[in-house]
């Protein structure tokens, strides 16, 4: 029998939670990294506090992923599912609707990493995982995707392509640009 899990405080969640706001709000100002102090000052708390809910910067950057994460997974889900039907319209839909959000930082790099998420981001990313191989190998199955793209390739190029139209501040406005460059190139080339 498992011990039950014990009840959050009410105070630890809204530290938790503006914990948070404030990392978001600092990576969405800066330049991409995460000051710790900085981030517990604009959030009220005090530098113990900020440990205790997020013992190191990888920590905080998966938590602001989880946000997210369950988006992107039903995204990449649905794409493999649609894939067989029409690789082409599959790959194409999957490359927009993921670059149209406006992804963490953490989720990003979880995306790409080898490191190993917590209890929680393990079972995401093993769907996202599952999920864009079977998009890529129905791709590649199909004809559509050129051989030589593996999956890591293709959610690198992805990953790539997202943090170029973060940096820019115009994620809306390059998501379809950025997202019919990426399949023209993956696209096998006709004869």
């Amino acid at each position: 029998m498992t011990a039950p899990t014990p009840a959050v405080r009410a105070d630890a969640a809204r530290n938790r939670e503006a914990l948070l706001r404030a990392a978001r709000d600092e990576y969405d100002k800066g330049d991409g990294t995460l000051r710790m102090h900085a981030i517990a000052r604009q959030a009220g708390v005090g530098v113990g506090t900020m440990y205790r809910h997020f013992p190191t910067r990888d920590d905080l950057l998966e938590a602001l992923a989880m946000d997210q994460f369950a988006e992107i997974v039903g995204i990449a889900e649905r794409a493999a599912a649609t894939a067989a039907a029409d690789p082409d319209q599959a790959v194409r839909s999957f490359l927009l609707e993921i670059l149209h959000l406006r992804c963490d930082p953490g989720l990003t790099r979880l995306l790409i990493s080898g490191t190993r998420p917590s209890a929680d981001g393990q079972g995401f990313m093993e769907r996202f995982q599952r999920s864009t191989h079977t998009l890529v190998d129905t791709a590649h199955a199909s004809g559509w995707l050129r051989p030589a793209i593996s999956t890591e390739q293709f959610v690198t190029m992805l990953y790539g392509a997202m943090l170029s139209a973060r940096e820019t501040g115009q994620i809306a406005a390059l998501a379809p640009l950025y997202a019919e460059v990426l399949a023209a190139g993956m696209k096998t080339p006709s004869p």
